[in-house]
């Protein structure tokens, strides 16, 4: 049976003694300007990104949302009397898309042409239930 004989040997490192008389090695001045930049871009966006988070947690900021669900009904126009009055706006219900709401108003008609002047009166932000938002037209 043949044996293996392993020597080991204290890491070298060129130009260290690994003695604790010698003195740590303190960065320079560059060095601690790199990591108070660092630390302050750091600190920077977690500031941004708490202020993001709080104000998609704190609702609507847009819009005033309405206290009755359902539809809000125009004033009656009295140049259209015997014609049917669509409301002009409308409260968000739960479940509501813009989809959802095209399809209800408009039926059987162009309902992507209705859904882009949605977004255009409302912008782009995402529907919050209660939220009085605009109909086209």
């Amino acid at each position: 049976m043949s044996m293996i004989t392993i020597e080991l040997q204290p890491l070298h490192r060129p130009g260290s003694t690994w003695s604790r008389e010698s003195a740590p090695v303190r960065p320079s001045h560059e060095v601690y300007a790199r990591r108070r930049a660092a630390v302050l871009l750091a600190a920077v966006a977690l500031v941004m990104l708490a202020a993001v988070a709080i104000r998609s947690w704190s609702g609507p900021t847009v819009g005033t949302p309405a206290s009755a669900p359902g539809q809000v009904p125009t004033t009656p126009n009295p140049a259209a009397a015997g014609a049917a009055e669509l409301p002009t706006q409308f409260v968000v219900q739960p479940g509501d898309t813009l989809w959802s709401i095209a399809e209800e108003f408009v039926g059987q008609g162009d309902i992507a042409r209705y859904v882009d002047s949605l977004a255009g009166l409302n912008g782009d932000d995402p529907l919050v239930v209660g939220e009085l938002i605009t109909l086209p037209g």
